[in-house]
């Protein structure tokens, strides 16, 4: 395991060819690491007017699994 802190440190190598493959272990959090940049996103495009609001009824579920 190459850890990305010893990548940026220049004490582990990256990738050396497009054959191999980066996995990132980080539990049952698949996705978390994009909300920040999400928001900021989201942000920007409305300060910009672009886009449109969608219903909040799409995005929600009343039902139970």
């Amino acid at each position: 395991m190459v850890r990305l802190d010893a990548v940026l440190a220049g004490r582990a190598r990256a990738r050396d060819d497009d054959r191999q493959v980066t996995f990132s272990e980080r539990g049952d959090i698949q996705g978390a690491q994009f909300h920040a940049l999400a928001a900021i996103i989201y942000e920007r495009a409305r300060e910009r007017g672009l886009g449109h609001e969608i219903p909040r009824e799409w995005l929600l579920q009343d039902i139970r699994d």
